[in-house]
């Protein structure tokens, strides 16, 4: 059979463990141990200070070290944590003389927590929401208290964005409020327009003039703000001298508010009109027009019109050359990163983009001016941490523009997602899903000979203990703690009937779409019989086959009854 290109379970380096992780921290409170809630609380609080000043040293010393790569592991067994580290972090701010460090070590912790209860979210848990109503109610009541202190206020809720969590209409509200007193009490001061500019040219400074970069430190912060803000935010970002910071008001065309893409558009048509829109910022125009949604598609034709009346022109972007690219599996979660080293002229740069099902593009970066060991360097921690296997330009342009389908369903694509296109010379990506059908039906057909499809069938069954990015693939959702509560009387044989039954064939289409995927991704590798086995058992998952001939859906099933197991001990 030859060697595969996807490394063996026994290489996995995330997946089951990492999800179950995740899984921990927002268990139901029942589940916890045998403290009292008190002495549970107490006890919680003195981890969270004790990890918090380890990461601050870690921090001071300038590097990463054990402590931040640990706080996943002590954040699963610490079920509050993300209630208990917003009082932490406000405690701290508030000294005589506060440790920048452990605020900022406190900080990170938050956003780890934070990130976990989005798992949590996703999977519809009710703890998970449970908690993160508390977490917003918490912070509405620090805001609204005589004692709020912005700054802290709005360093939690920066998390909350870099987490991808919604603060709430509330605390937005609430967050409103404080700045509309921060801005009166500023022009009292006779402190304007100029103080702003100024602080965003040293923004933009501090970033390397990058304005994706600048756009996502300022929307992270302005996610807390009310819609009105965000939107005088952007028209001052437009009307700026500094032409980074004004490529940088561009990002705000993605925001998931759906009242702020069509305001951009109208500021965006007056600097056209006047002729100050540059070449730069028309061309991502031009290549992002149909990532976003149709309420917003006139808008942006309206001001590329108004452009070329004044004689604008996209501005071509220099050819780069991919050097490397590399992808992960899908994992059990629906989630694959694409990892990119590319050369422009002598510098080199590393690009990235996260795709999940479901969403589709979820995060894009671009590091840039690089040396080729920085690059290289780079791509060896990420190769640390997880499989990735080689990938081919025109199977990542298929995939992005498959996820960008699946955006226009979901949310806008990060802004970050242009300077990928630019920075891997994609040119237009237009959004285009891809019938995973057809694309079993073209690598069987490209392959060198006939799969014998009843052995293919039977042997993927022990496809989840052979390939590490199949360690994840099971189902932990709400609904499979529905499904078997109460059930504890059955046998292990009658669970995973059920959850074959009620939830893995339910769900087979998804499971045979990522392998689709991953079929094409080994083609790709000019493994051509691997290719076509992923093939033949996509196909039959994604078919109406029983699920006695698709014995990988059974190992599915049996893989959700050991994860939850594991989780449960």
């Amino acid at each position: 059979m030859g060697s595969p290109p996807w490394p063996c379970a026994s290489r996995a380096r995330s997946g089951r463990g990492a999800r179950r992780r995740r899984r921990a921290c927002v268990r139901r409170p029942s589940e916890g141990g045998g403290m009292t809630p008190r002495m549970d609380r107490a006890a919680q609080r003195a981890a969270l200070l004790e990890l918090g000043a380890a990461v601050a040293e870690e921090m001071r010393a300038g590097q990463g070290g054990a402590s931040a790569s640990a706080v996943g592991d002590v954040l699963a067994t610490l079920p509050q944590a993300s209630l208990e580290i917003v009082g932490l972090i406000g405690r701290e701010a508030r000294r005589r003389r506060p440790d920048p460090h452990l605020v900022a070590a406190l900080a990170f912790i938050c956003g780890q927590a934070l990130e976990m209860l989005r798992f949590g979210m996703e999977r519809s848990d009710p703890a998970a929401a449970a908690m993160l109503d508390s977490v917003r109610g918490r912070l509405v009541a620090e805001a609204r208290s005589d004692r709020a202190d912005p700054a802290v206020l709005m360093l939690v809720t920066k998390q909350f964005a870099m987490a991808k969590l919604d603060i709430g209409d509330e605390l937005r509200g609430a967050m409103g409020d404080i700045l509309d007193e921060q801005a009166d009490e500023a022009a009292e001061q006779g402190a304007g327009d100029l103080d702003m500019e100024n602080h965003l040219v040293e923004l933009a400074r501090e970033l390397g003039d990058d304005a994706f970069a600048i756009h996502l430190e300022l929307a992270e912060t302005a996610s807390s703000f009310p819609v009105d803000h965000r939107l005088a935010m952007a028209s001052f970002m437009l009307a700026s001298d500094a032409a980074p910071v004004k490529d940088a008001a561009l990002g705000w065309l993605f925001d998931p508010d759906p009242a702020v893409p069509p305001a951009l558009c109208a500021a965006l048509g007056e600097e056209a009109a006047a002729g100050r829109l540059d070449g730069t910022t028309l061309r991502r125009l031009v290549a992002a027009r149909n990532w976003l949604g149709p309420a917003v598609r006139p808008g942006v034709d309206a001001v590329v019109r108004a452009a070329r009346r004044r004689g604008g022109e996209p501005l071509p972007v220099a050819s780069p050359h991919v050097e490397d690219l590399r992808v992960s599996g899908f994992d059990g979660a629906g989630a694959a990163s694409a990892f990119a080293l590319v050369r422009t002229g002598k510098r080199y740069a590393v690009a990235s983009v996260l795709f999940k099902f479901g969403h589709g593009v979820r995060d894009a970066w671009v590091h840039r001016n690089l040396s080729r060991a920085e690059g290289d360097a780079q791509l060896d921690r990420v190769g640390a941490e997880i499989d990735l296997v080689p990938l081919s330009v025109p199977t990542l342009r298929r995939l992005l523009s498959h996820m960008l389908a699946l955006n226009a369903a979901d949310a806008p694509p990060p802004f970050g997602t242009i300077d990928v296109v630019e920075a891997l010379g994609l040119g237009t990506v237009n959004p285009e899903a891809v019938d995973p059908g057809e694309m079993v039906a073209e690598i069987l057909a490209a392959g060198e000979g006939a799969q014998d499809e009843a052995e293919v069938l039977a042997d993927a069954a022990g496809w989840p203990a052979r390939y590490g990015f199949m360690n994840s693939w099971f189902e932990d959702d709400a609904a499979l703690d529905d499904l078997l509560a109460g059930r504890k009387g059955l046998s292990r044989a009658r669970r995973v009937d059920l959850v074959l039954d009620r939830l893995v064939m339910p769900r087979r289409r998804r499971w045979g779409e990522m392998l689709a995927w991953m079929a094409l991704m080994t083609a790709d590798n000019d493994d051509g019989e691997e290719a076509g086995r992923f093939a033949v058992v996509a196909g039959a998952m994604l078919g109406e086959r029983p699920a006695a001939e698709v014995p990988l859906l059974r190992a599915i099933a049996d893989s959700t009854i050991a994860a939850r197991r594991t989780q449960r001990a």
